[in-house]
């Protein structure tokens, strides 16, 4: 065997002895499933003292947030909120909230004016939500109301909407048939909504528990997840570390025979022709293998 070849296996034996403790200090994934919604309610004719635009953000049905689009001013409401307000992505989440007030203000208006059946609506109020589950996967959606009673559902993953309240079908009409609106409500919820989520989960793992059903504790599930990405990935390593060192030796083996083979055909030959020729000349020779 080549000291290459060596060389391989010794590395093989310290990979197959290391393998059970490549799972450690991976960090666990988040478990269950977790949501990210705010609230928007949007007033036409705000009485003194009163804001034409709020939103309430929730985490898991647990106030974090509290902002206020006229005055472009955000609050705190607990410690959830007090964990992440000073990061990059609270003062990108804050940007967009005004602009989603701003285009729910500016579509209130323009129900109103364009259609006589809106004049008596007041009020919008807009939900926004996005879920994470702990296999990756994540939604987002948008509810609508007018005067505190839902009228409209929309689903982002399919940019669809759906009928909520009887006599709701015109609007319905109108949004589904304004392609900018449904593109910045699909953008808004599966794009900027569900970036929210996954870097505020970063901060608040130790804060929120896991919701939805699960049969196994958080340790199994981390370990159990772990396992079944890292095994395959070594079974691989392994299976190809035998086929290369399998070759070696293959090749070694047959390019030495080969080699003597070859060899001690052409000193066979070369005897021949030497003793037959000049026997005095080369009577001392002699061959190394």
């Amino acid at each position: 065997m080549t000291q290459h070849a060596q060389s391989l296996l010794l590395r093989l034996i310290i990979l197959c002895q290391a393998g059970p403790s490549l799972t450690v200090g991976l960090a666990p994934p988040l478990q269950g499933t977790h949501s990210l919604c705010y609230d928007f309610t949007i007033n036409s004719k705000p009485a003194p003292g009163q804001q034409w635009c709020t939103v309430q953000g929730q985490v898991d049905h647990k106030n974090f947030l509290s902002y206020d689009c006229g005055l472009d001013k955000v609050k705190s409401m607990s410690a959830l909120g007090g964990k992440v307000n000073a990061t990059i992505t609270w003062e990108e989440q804050n940007t967009m909230l005004r602009e989603m007030g701003d285009m729910l203000k500016q579509q209130l208006a323009d129900i109103k004016a364009e259609n006589g059946m809106g004049r008596a609506l007041e009020t919008l109020e807009g939900r926004m939500t996005c879920q994470h589950k702990s296999s990756g996967c994540t939604s987002g959606s948008w509810q609508f109301g007018f005067n505190g009673q839902m009228w409209l559902r929309f689903d982002s993953d399919k940019r669809s909407w759906t009928e909520v309240h009887p006599g709701s079908n015109w609007m319905k009409e109108k949004w589904e048939n304004d392609r900018e609106v449904s593109e910045f409500l699909h953008k808004t919820s599966m794009g900027d909504c569900r970036t929210w989520l996954e870097k505020f989960l970063v901060e608040w793992k130790t804060e929120l528990e896991p919701t939805g059903p699960s049969t196994t504790t958080p340790d199994r599930v981390s370990q159990e997840s772990t396992a079944s990405t890292l095994i395959p990935s070594v079974l691989l390593l392994i299976l190809t570390c035998f086929i290369h060192l399998g070759l070696q030796i293959f090749l070694t083996g047959a390019v030495g025979r080969m080699g003597r083979e070859t060899w001690g055909s052409c000193v066979s030959n070369e005897d021949r022709k030497v003793n037959s020729q000049e026997p005095s000349l080369h009577s001392d020779w002699s061959f190394s293998f």
